[in-house]
């Protein structure tokens, strides 16, 4: 087993998804993935992975799991996985590892999906070729989402139909559609706090060249104080959208 820095899978690295598809791709049936409680979709389309190269997939209650996120998008992915408690997944877990050893040698012959060529064993080859592409090749569609890659900056490509939808960029950052919303959602929280901190230092510093031109410049008054009515109005408004931004999830 070796880890190899890779590109960054949903803004993390290491990643669920590919150490669950490197595994499958390695071992095959002789592969357990868990995915317990946790926030947005990580590790479902690994799991997926696991269940069709013939591994065993073990998913905690949504409704047990402190956050159900994870469980919820790992049961809707691979849907034949075992779900149950903690105390039951512990219980299967158990009773899969006792069973009769199964064979020591690694899936070499078999393939991705269904098709294509076998799936690499060499780490060093990078565990996400045969997954989301290699770093530097085409992307597997020629048109760009639209989307912009928030490791990177580049255009994101969609790949090919699966569940759940993913996207990735040139140099390999891949993204769900959970991951990239939940990142465009910070996104937009740090540039409504930002536009927030600069509003209320221009209305400071409206505040003071109002103080000053009341004592030299009486005319100037009305004019800065349009301007800091006018900030005021802004800052009243970004206040309110980032006390609302948690409902736009």
């Amino acid at each position: 087993m070796r880890v190899v820095t890779g590109p960054r899978v949903n803004g993390h690295r290491p990643a669920i998804d590919p150490l669950f598809r490197s595994a499958a791709a390695s071992w095959g049936p002789r592969v357990v993935g868990v995915v317990l409680s946790g926030a947005l979709d990580d590790g479902s389309e690994g799991l997926r992975v696991v269940v069709e190269r013939g591994g065993l997939g073990l998913v905690q209650d949504p409704d047990e799991a402190f956050m159900g996120d994870m469980p919820r998008h790992a049961l809707r992915s691979a849907p034949t996985a075992r779900a149950g408690s903690v105390a039951e997944l512990a219980r299967t877990l158990h009773e899969d590892a006792c069973r009769a050893p199964a064979s020591s040698e690694p899936a070499i012959a078999r393939t991705y999906e269904g098709g294509g060529s076998p799936m690499p064993l060499d780490a060093s080859d990078g565990p996400d070729r045969w997954a989301v592409g290699a770093a530097g090749t085409d992307p597997p569609r020629s048109e760009a989402s639209g989307y912009v890659c928030p490791d990177c900056g580049g255009a994101l490509y969609e790949l090919e139909a699966k569940e759940p939808l993913k996207f990735r960029c040139r140099i390999g950052h891949a993204w769900t559609s959970e991951a990239l919303s939940e990142e465009h959602h910070r996104g937009l929280e740090a540039a409504l706090s930002m536009a927030l901190r600069i509003i209320e230092g221009d209305l400071e510093l409206q505040e003071r060249l109002a103080e000053r031109a009341r004592a030299s410049h009486p005319g100037a008054v009305e004019r800065i104080e349009r301007r800091c009515a006018n900030r005021l109005a802004t800052r009243t408004v970004l206040a309110e959208a980032l006390e609302r931004l948690e409902s736009w999830r």
